[in-house]
């Protein structure tokens, strides 16, 4: 867990909003990042030093990149490593070695960052400026590796304006279809387009369908490809973590590291916290796919949940319903599902929501639109443990609530 100053996490979350604005892709892939390719590869000169890995995917990818950031850890291979989007802190997107940046460089990055954009003159958007940001803290270290977590897609994101040795595809399923199409394959045809002519692409994908769909991608570009089921590595037996620790431990071999990677140790993608004399895990779920494999997870684990917490961000009425039908399916017994709304911009609309919580098969599940006062909803129960699930922009200011209002045992 990270050690987060909230004053300071403020300070420069207000300075990003009043230079750059909020984090709206829309903005990025309708100017087309492809503007900014010069200005980025002048800032990352580092041609034949450091080799690059792009992780794509609509779920694990974040799990995919923290355990290739462990492993470089424990082996003192120096790298650098930018996630998106971050979920306690801003600090996670700028990683060295395994470390968030401190917040006094974080402030000195980003006023430097901004001096680069006024002198070229350039408009950027939120996760560009982020993006480029973190390139010249990278540069600053020279690290043999870099990773890059894609923020949404891969062929119209800032990530993809490097050249990569090495891509990374985890998984595909229905998510932001507004930016990246309504179908499966339109949506993979974008995630590949991270991959490169004669370079290596490494995919995981489930579906028979898709990976046909990925070899013939690859045939075209002349991409060298791997798909992990056809060289059984993964099998369709995996686990969702067991599925993105495999992809990891591939990526490495292919980096050249296999006699190293014996002692690889897997990344849990959980977050703990206990407050009102509870254990809280929190898991970010923020589609239909990733939250049934969430599930999945809490089925097979020990734990045993008094209760379920859950928000979502806009999607299709039909993806909330899916959803909300998967936590029930899920649930363990006597566990009360509590439905909250987030601040953001981006929280699902109460008036549909309440319409959706209205039909009969969902009449189990409860409906707490101030998810601030969600405490008292199990404040006096006898149960330990409760699960936070769905949206990034909901899990990460409830976890930072229940520090902040002094809840923590």
């Amino acid at each position: 867990m990270t050690d987060t100053d909230f004053e300071e996490e403020k300070k420069i979350l207000k300075w990003l909003e009043k230079e750059v604005g909020f984090e709206n892709y829309i903005d990025a892939i309708e100017r087309d990042p492809s503007r900014l390719k010069s200005t980025f590869q002048k800032i990352l000169d580092l041609k034949g030093k450091a080799k690059i890995v792009t992780v794509a995917g609509t779920n694990g990818k974040g799990e995919v990149c923290q355990n290739l950031s462990m492993f470089l850890k424990q082996q003192g291979i120096t790298h650098t490593l930018f996630s998106s989007p971050h979920v306690f802190t801003i600090r996670e997107r700028f990683q060295s070695d395994g470390q968030l940046i401190e917040y006094s460089e974080l402030k000195s990055l980003c006023e430097e960052t901004l001096g680069v954009v006024k002198e070229k003159k350039i408009v950027v958007s939120y996760f560009e400026f982020l993006f480029l940001s973190f390139l010249i803290f990278t540069k600053k270290r020279s690290p043999r590796i870099i990773i890059l977590e894609v923020g949404l897609g891969g062929r119209l994101d800032a990530t993809n304006l490097l050249d990569t040795d090495l891509a990374l595809l985890t998984s595909i399923s229905r998510d932001h279809q507004k930016f990246l199409g309504n179908s499966l394959s339109s949506i993979l045809s974008e995630k590949l387009a991270i991959s490169r002519k004669r370079k290596v692409l490494v995919t995981n994908l489930e579906s028979h369908y898709l990976r046909r769909l990925a070899r013939k991608y690859a045939y075209e570009k002349e991409v060298f490809h791997i798909d992990l089921f056809d060289v059984e590595v993964s099998s369709i037996e995996d686990s969702f973590q067991n599925l993105n620790f495999k992809l990891a431990r591939f990526a490495l071999i292919q980096l050249g590291m296999r006699e190293k990677i014996s002692s690889m140790k897997q990344y849990k993608r959980k977050w703990e916290l206990k407050a009102l004399n509870k254990n809280f895990d929190f898991y970010g779920s923020h589609n239909p796919e990733g939250l049934r494999k969430t599930m999945n997870l809490v089925c097979k684990s020990q734990d045993k949940f008094g209760f379920i917490i859950a928000s979502f961000s806009q999607r299709p009425k039909k993806d909330i319903m899916t959803m909300l039908s998967t936590l029930l399916a899920y649930k363990p017994k006597k566990c009360r599902i509590l439905i909250t709304l987030n601040d953001n911009f981006k929280s699902f609309s109460s008036k549909q929501l309440e319409e959706i919580l209205n039909a009969p098969n969902f009449q189990q599940i409860e409906f707490v639109p101030d998810w601030e006062k969600l405490a008292l909803c199990f404040k006096e129960s006898s149960d330990t443990r409760v699960l936070v699930t769905g949206s990034y922009y909901f899990i990460s200011p409830f976890f930072d609530f229940l520090q902040q209002s002094k809840l923590c045992s």
